[in-house]
């Protein structure tokens, strides 16, 4: 084995083989490798995630979404992109950045995308007056690529007062409507449950995103909270209503929007959510109409 000298940063690139060419419906289906990833920092901080950047032939490029990040006096977010081993041209990557007043900025990054270079995208490079255009809300950013051959899901890194790390996500125009009766059997569009912690010292914001698709309908959403114990402690039909390509946040600790249930044997009363520090299963589910029971903005 090769090793080589130590490096400050770089990027790994890692090519999975077979003796044997593997058929064609494997190729389609295990087109990535979803590698973990965890940086480790000198006083002890972790940052974890999979990799979603991956050589694809004949990729036509992406759309990115599913990207918040925080511009503060004490926070900032870089995305990073790592190319393949093509050469894309000097604007290859358009961004999108939008506020809460849904005010946008636009941005194109400038470099070419040598082989296996690594690329930086920091926000306030890209919006000079990122932290007064925040207003202290989250920002979401959205554009796309278009180098070929390249798969690409953004690390989004936010350091300073806190450091985080995820990747970003890519939107799926050609996504089809459900029939009715397989929306039923999925449960009406439930989502995988996740966790979400709330105390005084933390809590969740949930960021909803509807990018996906070609229906340029709102979409109402539904909460369902469950303990650790797997009861149901609190639910809210239209909780938010995801708007169509922009971003809605919703922390799940705005006592305006939701009611904590608690059952007795006889009856059931309502108390004030979540008082208690408690980890919280969280599910949401779309609500689709008849044929795609949408419920619209106003309905």
């Amino acid at each position: 084995m090769r090793r080589a000298a130590p490096v400050k940063d770089g990027v790994l690139a890692v090519f999975a083989s077979t003796p044997d060419p593997p058929p064609v419906v494997l190729q389609e289906r295990y087109s990535r490798l979803y590698s973990l990833i965890d940086w480790y920092s000198d006083d002890g901080r972790i940052c974890c995630l999979h990799n979603d950047q991956s050589f694809f032939d004949g990729s036509p490029g992406q759309e990115f979404t599913e990207i918040v990040v925080e511009e503060t006096a004490t926070r900032e977010s870089t995305l990073a992109i790592v190319n393949g081993p093509g050469r894309h041209p000097s604007g290859s990557v358009m961004l999108k950045v939008e506020n809460h007043r849904q005010d946008r900025r636009h941005a194109t990054y400038r470099p070419e995308l040598a082989p296996f270079s690594e690329h930086r995208l920091r926000v306030r490079d890209l919006v000079a007056d990122a932290v007064d255009f925040a207003e202290g809300e989250p920002l979401s950013v959205s554009g796309r690529h278009t180098a070929t051959g390249l798969y690409i899901r953004p690390y989004v890194v936010t350091t300073g007062a806190s450091n985080s790390t995820y990747h970003g996500g890519d939107r799926y125009p050609d996504m089809t409507p459900s029939p009715a009766h397989e929306h039923r059997f999925l449960d009406r569009g439930r989502v995988n449950p996740f966790f979400a912690i709330h105390s005084p010292a933390l809590t969740t914001t949930i960021n909803l995103f509807n990018s996906h698709g070609a229906i340029e309908d709102d979409f109402w959403v539904d909460l369902y909270l469950y303990d650790e114990a797997g009861t149901l402690v609190a639910e809210r039909s239209r909780w938010r209503l995801a708007r169509r390509g922009t971003l809605t946040p919703a922390a799940i600790s705005s006592t305006c929007c939701l009611r904590t249930r608690r059952r007795s044997s006889a009856t059931s009363s309502w108390r004030s959510p979540m008082t208690a520090r408690r980890r919280i299963r969280l599910s949401c589910s779309r609500l689709w109409s008849t044929a795609l029971r949408s419920a619209p903005r106003g309905s």
